[in-house]
């Protein structure tokens, strides 16, 4: 369950994301930071982004992976059942 919120959480922070980056284009409009200060909080924000989705991402594939072990059974019941359905169908017309 905690990881779900974590995935659900990477909206919310590609939001904050989005609001930084809107800071940093105000205070460099108003002249309160140079273009080599915005440069290089771009370049950590981004980095930053960039751990955050890809530990979403491996996070998903490990929860992914769980639902997958724990539900094989039902998965090949599904499958079987769906062969047999389709064949059903296909012989049946």
């Amino acid at each position: 369950m905690g990881k779900l919120i974590m995935l659900i959480n990477l909206q919310e922070e590609t939001q904050e994301y989005w609001r930084e980056l809107d800071k940093l284009e105000n205070a460099y409009n108003e002249g309160k930071i140079s273009i080599e200060e915005v440069d290089a909080e771009v370049h950590f924000l981004m980095a930053e982004m960039g751990r955050k989705r890809r530990r979403a991402i491996n996070d998903f594939w490990q929860i992914l992976k769980i639902w997958l072990t724990q539900q094989k059974e039902m998965l090949i019941s599904l499958t079987i059942l769906g062969t047999i359905v389709y064949l059903w169908l296909v012989t049946k017309s």
